[in-house]
C-alpha cells in the first residue's frame, strides 16, 4: 500500500476519535488525474512538453518525454544500439491515478507488443497482446530473438516534502528462454532537471534478468533529504534475445511511492488537530 496512504489512513482514524473528520489540505488547483482507461480512447496523449501530464492530491507530474535508450549506459548495463520493434511512442503511454491509490499517478504502456509468430505475423497488437498473458497491461515482446527499450523523464513536483520516491510494479516473462523483463530507476531529487550527474544521484534496478522465473514483483525506492521537486528517469528493457523457441517479456503497470516527511505530517496533524478543537468550543 502507498505509504502517504497509510499515514493518511491512521491520521484519518485518529481524529474520528475526536468526533470530526479529516480535512484534506491540498494546494489549490490541484485536480485529480482521469480514472484509469478502460479503452484506448481515454489516455492522455501526446503531453509532451513542458506544462504537460497531469495533477493529483500527491501534487504535480509533468514534462514528460518519452524515448528509448539505445546505445546507453545505465547502471552498468549498455544497452543495444537498436531493437527489433517499433519505439514506444508517446500516444502508448498512459498516465492515470493508481487503481488502488487515486492519491498518486501510475505510468503504462499498451504497446508495441510485437508478436512475429501471431495470427498476422508482423503487426502490432492494439489489444495488448502478449504471449502467454493475453489480458496482460505493460510493456510486451513476442517471439525468439525481440528486443526493446522504453523511456521515461518526468518531473515530480509534490504539495509536501518527500524523503523517498520510486515504483512497485511487476515484471514477466515465459518460463522458458530465459527472457529479461527489467525497470531501471534513476533519482535526481531536490531539482526538476534530469542528467546521471545531478547532485544525489541514484539508480535502482528490479524484474527479470535472463531467467525463467515467470514472474517477481518489486518495490524500488530510493530516499534522500526533505525535498518537494525530484527529475527521474524510468527504463524498461525486454528481451527474449538468448531464446530459441516462442518466449515473452513484459513489464506491468508502474505505480508511483513517495513517502512525506515525517515532521510534515507532525505539523499537518497538529493543524488539522487545532481545526477540530475550534470546531468544538464552537459546538460546545
Amino acid at each position: 500500500m502507498h505509504v502517504s496512504k497509510i499515514l493518511a489512513n491512521q491520521l484519518g482514524s485518529a481524529l474520528l476519535l475526536f468526533g470530526f473528520a479529516a480535512v484534506p489540505v491540498f494546494a489549490s488547483g490541484i485536480v485529480s488525474c482521469p480514472p484509469v482507461p478502460a479503452t484506448t480512447s481515454d489516455f492522455i496523449t501526446p503531453y509532451v512538453g513542458a506544462g504537460n501530464g497531469c495533477s493529483a492530491p500527491d501534487g504535480t507530474f509533468q514534462d514528460f518525454s518519452v524515448g528509448d535508450a539505445y546505445n546507453q549506459t545505465i547502471n552498468g548495463t549498455t544497452f543495444g544500439s537498436s531493437g527489433t520493434v517499433p519505439d514506444v511512442t508517446s500516444g502508448q503511454i498512459f498516465l492515470t491515478t493508481g487503481p488502488s491509490n487515486p492519491k498518486s499517478i501510475e505510468i503504462f504502456s499498451p504497446g508495441p507488443n510485437y508478436y512475429p509468430g501471431g495470427p498476422n505475423p508482423g503487426h502490432n497488437f492494439p489489444t495488448n497482446y502478449c504471449h502467454g498473458d493475453t489480458g496482460s497491461e505493460g510493456w510486451c515482446v513476442n517471439g525468439a530473438d525481440q528486443y526493446l527499450t522504453s523511456q521515461i523523464t518526468f518531473q515530480s513536483v509534490f504539495n509536501f516534502p518527500v524523503t523517498e520516491f520510486g515504483f512497485s510494479g511487476a515484471a514477466y516473462g515465459s518460463t522458458f528462454g530465459k527472457p529479461t523483463a527489467l525497470l531501471f530507476l534513476e533519482v535526481c531529487p531536490g531539482t526538476l532537471t534530469f542528467s546521471q550527474g545531478c547532485s544525489g544521484y541514484q539508480v535502482l534496478e528490479a524484474g527479470i534478468n535472463n531467467s525463467n522465473i515467470g514472474s517477481v514483483s518489486f518495490g524500488i525506492v530510493a530516499s534522500f533529504a526533505a525535498t518537494n521537486e525530484v527529475a527521474s528517469r524510468e527504463t524498461v528493457l525486454l528481451s527474449t534475445v538468448n531464446d530459441k523457441s516462442d518466449s515473452w517479456a513484459a513489464m506491468g503497470n508502474l505505480d508511483l511511492i513517495d513517502a512525506p516527511e515525517p515532521a510534515t505530517m507532525v505539523l499537518t496533524a497538529s493543524v488539522l488537530l487545532m481545526l477540530g478543537l475550534i470546531r468544538l468550543r464552537k459546538t460546545a
